[in-house]
């Protein structure tokens, strides 16, 4: 069962391997694969800290990010928003 869009930034990248990790404005982690942005290239240009939206998706070995693409200003705003609110308490 997949959960709704979260925003969330690329915490690390492992292109050799094509894959890497997002985070969500909760501080949760989930796998991204090269195969699972959209469109595929995406994963060629994404970096470090680059804002994101995904839909988690639960999988035996964790939380996996599907459906990936870059996520506009607006939706960059709302994850600052709510990482500030992380970091207060």
């Amino acid at each position: 069962m997949s959960l709704a869009r979260k925003v969330g930034f690329v915490d690390r990248l492992v292109r050799e391997r094509a894959f890497g990790f997002i985070k969500d404005g909760e501080g949760n982690e989930h796998f991204l694969h090269r195969t699972n942005c959209n469109p595929n290239a995406l994963f060629d240009e994404l970096q470090e800290r680059d804002h994101v939206t995904f839909t988690p998706t639960p999988s035996p070995k964790g939380s996996k990010a599907m459906n990936v693409l870059r996520a506009t200003d607006a939706e960059a705003a709302t994850l600052a928003g709510q990482l500030e609110n992380i970091g207060n308490r």
